[in-house]
């Protein structure tokens, strides 16, 4: 990955990824995390270009944003 992804973290438990939609950032989900947490170990992604993401190199594309996401779970160790 050219760039490294910023995210909020929170909880303990199974992974729930929380992803915001185009145009908005991490801080979307300010309101749920601390519910959620209460069972998962949340992450609240910043996609690329977003919130406190780099927007580096590459295009905007649906298959670049699968190919963070991918890489962002393999690098904390979310099989899915």
């Amino acid at each position: 990955m050219d760039i490294e992804l910023h995210y909020i973290e929170k909880g303990k438990g199974e992974p729930f990824i929380l992803l915001h939609g185009n145009g908005e950032d991490s801080t979307y989900f300010v309101n749920q995390l601390s519910d959620f947490a209460q069972e998962y170990h949340v992450y609240a992604i910043d996609t690329r270009g977003h919130g406190n993401s780099p927007r580096g190199n590459e295009p905007f594309t649906i298959s670049q944003f699968a190919d963070d996401l991918k890489n962002f779970m393999d690098m904390h160790g979310i099989a899915s």
